[in-house]
């Protein structure tokens, strides 16, 4: 996959852009900013394994630090044999990690153990993220490998 977006320069000299990207002068465009091609998932055979690329997006501070904790949890968790037994798993697991049952709620949870101490948010949690993101992009991911079961 390759992801492509156009950054009107600010000055005559352009944005400085840093990191792996590509840039090129595409005339009235502006700058185009090529990013790397993302690497190809391999298939799954944990449900950590699921947890194996990051979100582009988190809603909270806290998010990406339980991100990685799960995946850590379920690291050896053999994926199940569909999706509605994945989504308990990942309920579950929320549950065990947070200490109490994921909701479509919009209060933050804090965590101390995911605040290192900088950032309004630092320590906070989405359930909501998780509910209606975190989740669903999970299990999609199961789906894609599992012929959508």
């Amino acid at each position: 996959m390759t992801v492509r977006f156009v950054m009107v320069p600010h000055s005559s000299t352009g944005p400085g852009v840093q990191g792996p990207e590509s840039v090129t002068r595409s005339g009235a465009e502006g700058y185009r900013v090529t990013m790397p091609d993302f690497a190809p998932l391999e298939p799954p055979r944990t449900v950590g394994d699921l947890f194996a690329r990051h979100p582009a997006q988190f809603g909270l501070r806290g998010d990406h630090y339980l991100w990685i904790e799960l995946r850590e949890q379920l690291a050896e968790r053999p994926l199940p044999d569909n999706r509605f037994d994945l989504r308990d798993i990942l309920f579950e697991a929320w549950e065990r990690a947070m200490g109490k049952p994921l909701s479509d709620d919009d209060a933050p949870e804090y965590a101390e153990r995911f605040d290192p101490g900088m950032g309004m948010s630092a320590g906070q949690v989405l359930p909501t993220w998780w509910w209606r993101t975190g989740i669903p992009i999970l299990v999609d991911r199961y789906c894609a490998f599992s012929g959508g079961s």
